[in-house]
């Protein structure tokens, strides 16, 4: 997501595209159609009428949540461990992530093998591709197979996943940085992990930590997802009320979660201004600040109690059984077994086009809702007239009201979107894809909003001076500027739907989840390697097809 940066100068990308830009907005609005029109087949029912009573009663209930003081608890201790959850898996997938970013990184490779730096450092990227192509919902049941019904579990599997992603953005910024430093310090005599650590580092620090705090916002969303496998926590308290038809329960434990997402937001976005300022004062102070070493303790303290408090059995890690485990897992997972994903090729295809679909349909959902909402969730945007009191604080509560509504749609996890879907649609492509839409629609509106806030205010002050209409500013001097970087989030947020639609199958949405859902029940391990060895061939095809379009968005925004 981090790979298209801002540009400062992208007021100068041009709003009318070229032959080459032309084509590819051309072709992906056909793909999408396509996509739409095939998810609904004529022949097949797709609508439930006899679930709209469970889907009113469901949001009837919202008048009346549980309030009881034994429910309080339980949400509390629920809230907890989630939180507890998130800050684990965030702090361990950091660190792995910061270890084979270095790794990954061509800056590094270029120290100490000069001629085959390019492909050492690609080896590692392509390595990183496997672990985060499955999604952590799925890397959860495999560690439930490999450790049991530990705290271990939840950890582990937002780490493995994490930290291969994570990896992957550091390489990047590192190979980004400038290097004259770098080359400096090396042509003075410096060893190749000094010039690495004063050469590149110090100019990627406040990106690493802002994405790490990205990584936390979204490994509470990932804790909450995993209690709904078994892992604990505010999900799985989530699953029994489904189960149970709760609803009163359910709202109680969406409202806990609603807070602990927000209470990330918040914190993130107070650390990413804090660490603005330092950053910003660092010209005239040249110590470090008597407050950042207060948070760093109470950091340290807060990350110290989460470990405490998960109580996982950290010894597994090491322990014979779990790689007697392992190795019975992987005799019976090969050969796969191709015959679970059709008794010919045709129906193998069918089964991966469908999940292909639910992807592309959820990313036309979500992006068409997020460049809306990020209009009107911006900060600044249409904000200037202080006037009167009515063009004061109207968009004020406009941009509340929105961003609170876009808040809602990412804190809820994608099962529970797909279950209430499964109310009034019958299992297929189009529950899956609508569920998925609408969780990243909030994850996209808010990172869109941000890229609103964060445009170059030059040109649009220069039209607005010359006389020109809001409609001709928007068009000239706001769309310019932030097309890009909508295109490229999308880009991204479809890669991440990809690997979701496994979760959303989990719970009956079809595709490939629904695939790997019954070889899980049934321990059909031959049949779960087939399944995962066709969803990272969509995960290579879509990745590779996206950073494509990628790099040609940011050319074309260069030019």
């Amino acid at each position: 997501m981090f790979g298209l940066k801002t540009q400062k100068r992208s007021y100068l990308y041009s709003v009318n595209p070229n032959g080459k830009t032309l084509f590819w907005l051309v072709g992906l609005v056909v793909i999408v159609v396509v996509a739409i029109a095939l998810s609904i087949t004529p022949d097949q029912p797709w609508l439930n009428v006899g679930g709209f009573n469970q889907f009113w009663g469901f949001w009837v209930a919202a008048k009346t949540p549980d309030l009881s003081t034994s429910f309080l608890q339980l949400t509390t201790v629920s809230t907890l461990q989630t939180l507890a959850f998130a800050i684990c898996g965030t702090v361990t997938s950091l660190g792995l992530g910061f270890g084979f970013g270095v790794v990954a990184s061509e800056v590094w490779w270029q120290a100490i093998a000069p001629r085959w730096s390019w492909w050492l450092s690609r080896a590692v990227r392509t390595g990183l591709t496997v672990p985060r192509s499955l999604h952590e919902a799925l890397w959860g049941l495999l560690c439930v197979e490999l450790f049991g019904l530990d705290s271990l579990v939840g950890i582990v599997a937002i780490a493995i996943p994490f930290g291969a992603i994570a990896a992957k953005v550091f390489s990047e910024l590192m190979d980004e940085v400038p290097r004259h430093s770098f080359e400096a310090l090396r042509c003075g005599g410096a060893k190749p992990i000094a010039a690495f650590v004063y050469g590149i580092l110090p100019a990627v620090s406040g990106d690493l930590l802002s994405y790490g705090l990205y990584r936390f916002d979204c490994a509470i969303r990932s804790a909450a997802v995993l209690g709904i496998i078994g892992a604990g926590g505010l999900g799985y308290q989530i699953r029994l009320s489904l189960q149970s038809l709760r609803y009163e329960q359910l709202w109680t434990l969406l409202g806990a979660l609603f807070l602990l997402t927000a209470m990330g937001d918040f914190w993130s976005a107070a650390l990413t201004r804090r660490q603005t300022n330092v950053v910003s004062r660092s010209k005239f102070r040249s110590k470090i600040p008597f407050n950042s070493i207060g948070y760093g303790a109470i950091a340290a303290v807060v990350i110290t109690t989460s470990f405490i408090w998960v109580g996982a059995d950290y010894g597994k890690l090491l322990s014979p059984v779990t790689y007697s485990r392992l190795g019975n897992l992987l005799v019976a997972a090969w050969p796969p077994d191709w015959l679970t994903l059709g008794t010919a090729w045709q129906e193998a295809g069918e089964v991966m086009l469908d999940t292909m679909l639910m992807s592309v349909v959820a990313i036309a959902i979500a992006g068409l809702g997020g460049v809306c909402f990020a209009f009107l969730g911006s900060q600044k945007l249409g904000q200037n007239d202080t006037s009167n009191f009515a063009s004061s604080i109207l968009p004020r509560a406009r941009t509340i009201a929105v961003r609170g509504f876009l808040l809602v749609e990412r804190a809820v996890p994608e099962p529970v979107w797909a279950l209430l879907c499964l109310f009034v649609l019958f299992p297929g492509i189009l529950p899956g894809a609508i569920a998925l839409g609408i969780h990243n629609m909030g994850v996209l509106g808010r990172l869109m909003a941000e890229v609103v806030d964060n445009i170059d205010q030059r040109p649009i002050q220069a039209l607005r001076h010359t006389g020109a209409s809001a409609t001709a500013i928007f068009f000239y001097g706001v769309l310019p500027q932030t097309l890009p970087q909508f295109l490229g989030y999308i880009l991204y947020r479809w890669e991440v739907c990809l690997r979701a639609t496994i979760v959303v199958g989990l719970v009956g949405a079809g595709g490939l989840g629904r695939i790997i859902a019954e070889a899980l029940s049934s321990f059909h391990y031959a049949g779960l390697a087939s399944a995962l060895i066709a969803l990272f061939a969509l995960t290579l095809a879509a990745d590779t097809l996206s950073q494509v379009l990628r790099r040609h968005l940011q050319a074309n925004a260069a030019e």
